[in-house]
């Protein structure tokens, strides 16, 4: 992700949404793993079910989080394909030069209806 925005600086835009949701869920998933194992009282220990119920948590946080890295990189990759193939297509001069001729002739055929 990061030679690809070296390259295109404009494709860290694609990665600002991303970017804050890791870091809330990386905050979340902290304050709330934090708040479980620093409490104190008399009843400091875990049993096994709250053990296994916090380790799928976090795992199951983290690959949400790796899956969110994964797609940022999709996309910021596939963003700079779709800007690659527009810039080579030949054609992309020719359609604009039909579309400009073709809308000087509706608004001439509108102008000469009035």
């Amino acid at each position: 992700m990061l030679d690809l925005a070296a390259h295109d600086p404009h494709l860290l835009l694609f990665a600002e949404d991303v970017a804050r949701q890791l870091k809330n869920r990386g905050v979340n998933l902290v304050n709330e793993v934090s708040s479980f194992v620093l409490r104190e009282g008399e009843n400091v220990l875990m049993d096994f079910d709250k053990r296994d119920l916090l380790m799928k948590k976090v795992v199951l946080e983290l690959q949400v989080m790796r899956t969110l890295v994964y797609s940022l990189g999709r996309s910021m990759y596939w963003a700079k394909q779709a800007g690659l193939l527009r810039s080579i297509n030949p054609y992309r001069g020719f359609i604009n030069q039909d579309k400009i001729m073709v809308d000087g002739l509706l608004f001439n055929l509108k102008n000469l209806k009035n």
